[in-house]
């Protein structure tokens, strides 16, 4: 992931290096990931450390349906902010659910709809 843009807001994120994909790389108890980089908004500049680790395989049901799913804990640093964050993956799917704590707020994210269109060889 190299940036994300909020049209409505005209606000852009972008990460050097490019974020991992996560549900990529992430699909066994166990196994750890971690990410250093600097997120920049417009000229300012915050460097963002994350570390992740597959808990356990689970069944989650958001409003789109119900996933099998990893559950990703996550711990992030960005600038001297804390936070902590339990993430759901679906194979072929990808973030289904995300429950986020700042340590002031815990902010849920969950799948709605999704639509996957096979992939047509030119």
């Amino acid at each position: 992931l190299f940036s994300i843009s909020w049209p409505d807001e005209n606000t852009s994120q972008g990460y050097e290096p490019p974020w991992p994909n996560k549900a990529l790389h992430l699909s066994s108890p166990g196994q750890r990931t971690s990410y250093q980089g600097v997120v920049k908004e417009g000229e300012k500049r915050v460097t963002i450390r994350e570390m992740s680790r597959v808990v356990e395989k689970e069944q989650v049901k958001v409003p789109a349906g119900s996933f099998e799913a990893v559950r990703v804990e996550v711990t992030q640093i960005v600038g001297n902010q804390l936070y902590r964050a339990d993430e759901w993956y679906a194979d072929g799917v990808g973030l289904v659910r995300s429950v986020v704590d700042d340590g002031q707020r815990e902010t849920v994210t969950e799948l709605v709809e999704y639509d996957i269109r096979p992939v047509v060889s030119p």
